[in-house]
């Protein structure tokens, strides 16, 4: 005989990681005079970012698109080229993100979006909420098997659904250093949920 029931648990933590993308576009009537530009900009942002002292794999120059824009009043008319360029930064001091913001904000007009906060200890605290979600379903197996006189013998199966996890705390995106700066370090949560057949006589 077998009975099957659902576990989950939820452990939540301090971030101690961050992560956020920094965007430069520029708007020009050519392409070159968009793509240079946005160039200069970039290599100015790298140069503040050095000064953080951050590993170089923790600052990742990315994509550059070119867009063209057009006028809609008078259609097949160019009016302009907007590049962009995005560059990835990940801290391990999450409390020099204000003072990084404020600099960038001093020196150019760029957007910061895709702000998460994580942390390290992530795949620990995964198997952490993996066993507590066992363990709530064996609590309730036991505590139903003990109110119809049964006993339990042992586990049989048991299933993870699907990542309910928020690893992240995600934050909209902010054009200025206030905005952007502007958050608490907060908790993030890791839930694991499952599915656990037991065996009982």
């Amino acid at each position: 005989q077998t009975l099957e029931l659902t576990g989950e648990a939820t452990l939540n933590v301090v971030p101690d990681e961050l992560s956020f993308l920094i965007v430069i576009d520029h708007t020009a009537d050519t392409m070159s005079k968009a793509y240079h530009h946005v160039e200069q900009q970039l290599d100015k942002v790298l140069t503040l970012l050095a000064d953080f002292d951050l590993p170089a794999t923790h600052i990742q120059a990315m994509d550059f698109s070119m867009t063209t824009l057009y006028d809609h009043q008078n259609k097949g008319i160019i009016k302009g080229y907007t590049a962009q360029r995005t560059v990835s930064v990940n801290l391990d001091d999450i409390l020099s993100y204000g003072e990084m913001i404020q600099a960038l904000s001093n020196s150019g007009s760029y957007r910061f979006e895709q702000l998460k906060l994580s942390s390290s200890n992530y795949p620990a605290l995964e198997q952490q909420a993996l066993t507590a979600a066992y363990q709530n379903a064996a609590e309730k197996a036991q505590a139903i098997l003990k109110a119809s006189n049964h006993s339990l013998v042992g586990l049989v199966n048991l299933v993870e659904l699907s990542d309910t996890n928020q690893r992240p705390f995600l934050v909209r995106s902010a054009s200025s250093a206030s905005r952007a700066s502007a958050f608490s370090e907060g908790s993030i949560s890791v839930t694991k949920k499952i599915i656990a057949r037991f065996q009982f006589n």
